[in-house]
């Protein structure tokens, strides 16, 4: 958009000169300073109003507009040269007077027109005017061209105010520039807008995630004329102290364990910055040792019988070492007795034989009819859990017989 008095009316600029322009896209505004050209009339020194023309005839006319020396009743015809500090909210105007005669100063207003100051005495007259300006919000300090000279003269916004005639002089190279520069601005190497940068894992082990913040740079400050945008910005990686080929990326994936950091650089025609972030260490897995050792099996199978010769005798097959029982009982009066029970030592897999002879009160209920006899055979495994099958065996009858 271009802005002007004829196409923009609505913005007021007063009759005259409209001489400097600051305008600031990222707070939808445009200052304006106006020269009145008309003796002992203050007019509207400073104008603002929104980019598309609403808000507009906002003046700031700063009532300490008024050098030493000046007769009271004339006033400054306004400002010729205007930078604007949203960090500080202040803003900075260099004010002229009518018919050069009393040169021109430097005043200083909160954006809302108050806390007014003229913060430097003139810097003299007769082809001295202010022809532009450009503030250093890092330093503090104001640099100002005037008409006529091949110099610019500057001064600490942060020191003591006002300050006193005469200013620091900043001599212009080459000495044979023209007079009479205009339209300072300064160029500095890319600034982090937050100060620092830093890394943070999605957790601790291989495989995690890894973010870089904090990589942003500070934008151009158009209203005061610095222009300090990154035109270049890039990432590296490193693990423990080594850059990691092609990662240029604002996150990776750390696959390795090791400590991780990345250093962001930004740069521009007047240098570059680089800054370290913090460091993230991912940890080895942790050491798994030998395989745990499988439980050894506890199953089995087990054939009981009674021989001929009246011993219980259980044939087991098992599945590798550990100890063989077997348990005979049978019933007697409402509860069970033991009949026998016998063991013996597995030392690999196979084929066991377990054998006992009943009791005597066995043998003696065995004169009077068989006997039931129930067998329980338990097999331990090295290590392992024990199990229990359980059998039926009958004990043949030992009651004599008579014939004849």
């Amino acid at each position: 958009m271009l802005y002007d008095s004829a196409t923009t009316p609505e913005m007021k600029f007063n009759a005259g000169q409209t001489n400097p322009l600051v305008i600031d896209p990222a707070h939808n505004r445009i200052w304006w300073g106006n020269l009145t050209q008309d003796p002992g009339v203050s007019g509207s020194p400073i104008g603002y109003a929104n980019l598309d023309g609403s808000g507009g005839a906002g003046t700031l006319s700063p009532s300490c507009a008024r050098m030493s020396g000046a007769p009271p009743t004339i006033s400054p015809n306004g400002a010729s040269s205007l930078v604007v500090d949203y960090a500080s909210g202040y803003l900075y105007a260099q004010m002229e007077f009518p018919f050069d005669a009393y040169g021109w100063f430097v005043g200083r207003a909160k954006l809302d027109g108050s806390d007014c100051l003229q913060v430097a005495e003139p810097l003299g007259s007769g082809g001295a005017a202010s022809r532009g300006s450009a503030f250093d919000p890092d330093t503090g300090w104001l640099y100002v061209f005037r008409s006529g000279l091949t110099r610019s003269n500057y001064m600490n916004m942060n020191g003591s105010l006002p300050v006193v005639d005469p200013w620091p002089i900043l001599p212009i190279s080459p000495s044979s520039a023209a007079t009479t520069p205009r339209s300072p601005f300064i160029i500095k190497a890319p600034k982090l807008a937050s100060g620092s940068v830093s890394i943070s894992g999605s957790g601790t082990a291989p495989g995690s995630t890894i973010t870089l913040s904090g990589a942003e740079t500070v934008d151009d400050q158009i209203t005061m004329r610095v222009y300090r945008g990154a035109a270049t910005k890039t990432v590296k990686w490193y693990r423990d102290g080594v850059e990691i080929p092609g990662e240029a990326g604002m996150s990776l994936t750390a696959t390795e364990p090791g400590v991780y950091k990345a250093v962001f650089t930004a740069g521009n025609t007047a240098g570059e910055i680089q800054a370290t972030s913090s460091e993230v260490t991912i940890a080895s897995p942790p050491n798994p040792g030998p395989d745990p050792t499988p439980t050894p099996s506890n199953s089995f199978s087990a054939v009981s019988a009674a021989e001929p010769s009246g011993s219980v005798v259980t044939v087991a097959r098992v599945p590798g070492a550990g100890k063989l029982r077997q348990v005979a009982t049978r019933a007697s009066g409402g509860k069970r007795v033991s009949v026998c029970s016998s063991s013996r030592t597995a030392t690999s897999a196979g084929r066991f034989r377990l054998e006992c002879k009943p009791s005597a009160a066995t043998r003696r209920a065995q004169k009077k009819g068989r006997v039931r006899v129930t067998v329980r055979v338990t097999f331990t495994p090295a290590g392992g859990t024990a199990r229990t099958v359980t059998r039926y065996v009958w004990l043949r009858s030992l009651k004599p017989q008579f014939t004849g």
